[in-house]
Formats: C-alpha cells, sequence, structure tokens
C-alpha cells in the first residue's frame, strides 16, 4: 500500500506566525478606538463649556441694564470634570453718548488631568 509522506494542515510555525500578526493587527486596531474615544470625551466636554456660556450670557441679556453684575464665579461640575465660569461686564461708550455693555463669559477646565482648556463669548447689552 502506498502512503503520502505529505498531510494536510499547518505546522506549529505556520499557525504561530499567523497568531503573532493577527495579534500585532488587533493591537493597532484597539489603539483607534482609544484615541477616538479620548477625542469624544474632549468634544463632549467643550461642548458643555459652550453651552455653560451660552446659558449664562443669554440670562445676563435677559436681566434689565441696571440688573447686570459687574461680574460672578460659578463652578458646575459634570462629566467628572469641574468647569469654572468666570463673567464680567463692563461699560462702553459710543456714539452720540449711546452707552451699552460687553458681556464675557469664560469657561475654563482641566482635561486628562494637565492640561487646562478655556471657552469664551462675548455679547453687547445695549442701554435703551
Amino acid at each position: 500500500m502506498y502512503t503520502s509522506k505529505t498531510t494536510g494542515g499547518f505546522s506549529l510555525i505556520e499557525v504561530m506566525v499567523s497568531v503573532v500578526i493577527l495579534a500585532i493587527s488587533l493591537l493597532f486596531g484597539l489603539s483607534f478606538f482609544s484615541f477616538g474615544h479620548k477625542d469624544t470625551a474632549a468634544g463632549k466636554h467643550t461642548t458643555y463649556a459652550l453651552q455653560l456660556a451660552k446659558d449664562h450670557l443669554e440670562y445676563m441679556r435677559s436681566l434689565d441694564y441696571t440688573g447686570i453684575p459687574v461680574s460672578s464665579n460659578t463652578t458646575h461640575s459634570s462629566y467628572g470634570v469641574t468647569f469654572s465660569r468666570q463673567f464680567s461686564s463692563r461699560v462702553k461708550i459710543g456714539t452720540e453718548n449711546d452707552e451699552y455693555r460687553v458681556l464675557s463669559v469664560t469657561v475654563t477646565w482641566t482635561a486628562n488631568g494637565s492640561i487646562t482648556k478655556s471657552v469664551s463669548l462675548n455679547t453687547l447689552k445695549a442701554k435703551f
């Protein structure tokens, strides 16, 4: 009876090489998910900070001109981060003695434990 010396299948070396190639490919692929998660968190923090600033400016614009404070500071915690909001207003004299206030809000937070980020918004409130 004749038996062939070649058998079907893969050798142990071929299987080990393919497992190493697969592991390296998975590591690179998973690192992209990690970067994506960090970018998503940073975007969420920036969006929240902008919303805090917009809300405060709209509230200050809804007040009577003389009821707007000169400054205020508040803090808010969300998404595991503390946001610090600073508000200031200053009087400006325009043309023909038109008086208006410049309203400014800056929201600051610390990202990744060491990077300080901030957003600032400004608007005007006229004295009628």
